[in-house]
C-alpha cells in the first residue's frame, strides 16, 4: 500500500484488495457495526450496490475521514481480514506523520 495520499485513497486501495465476496461481506458487517455515540448506519440502499468507490465515498461522507478509517478497521477485522485492517492502520500513521 502508498504511504501517501488522503484517508480516503487509503480505504479505497485497502477496499480494492478484498476480492468479491470478502467486499460483499464487508458491506454486510458495514450496515451491522455498533457505531459511537451520533452516528447512524449507512442505510442499506446506498451500499447494497456500490462499489469499491462508492462504498469509499460512502464512509468519508457519513462518518468523516477519521471515524472512516476507524469503522473501515473495525469491520475488516470482524470479517478476519486483519491484516488489511493492520496495513491501513499504519498506511493511516505514516501518511499523517
Amino acid at each position: 500500500m502508498e504511504k501517501t495520499g488522503s484517508s480516503n485513497s487509503f480505504l479505497l486501495e485497502t477496499l480494492d484488495e478484498l476480492g468479491e465476496d470478502d467486499f460483499k461481506r464487508f458491506k454486510h458487517k458495514l450496515k451491522r457495526i455498533p457505531l459511537e455515540e451520533g452516528y447512524q448506519v449507512i442505510p442499506w440502499g446506498r451500499l447494497e450496490k456500490g462499489d469499491r468507490v462508492d462504498v469509499t465515498d460512502l464512509l468519508t461522507s457519513h462518518y468523516g475521514e477519521r471515524y472512516g478509517v476507524e469503522v473501515t478497521v473495525q469491520v475488516l477485522r470482524d470479517i478476519s481480514h486483519r491484516d488489511l485492517a493492520e496495513r491501513l492502520t499504519e498506511a493511516i500513521s505514516a501518511g499523517k506523520a
